[in-house]
């Protein structure tokens, strides 16, 4: 069982409206240790602290 419907594709590039950004998949060249934190805008920083 699965929480993604019947078909559905992956995006590889997603454009994030009113701003020059998008968003994409994260790939393994991302980082070298293979684990990934995402800081949110108002928490720059934040990836540090363990919760």
């Amino acid at each position: 069982m699965t929480w993604l419907p019947e078909g559905f594709v992956h995006p590889v590039h997603v454009p994030v409206p009113g701003t020059a950004l998008h968003l994409r998949p994260i790939c393994e060249a991302d980082t070298p240790l293979g684990c990934v934190y995402i800081d949110p805008p108002e928490r720059t920083g934040a990836d540090g602290e363990v919760s």
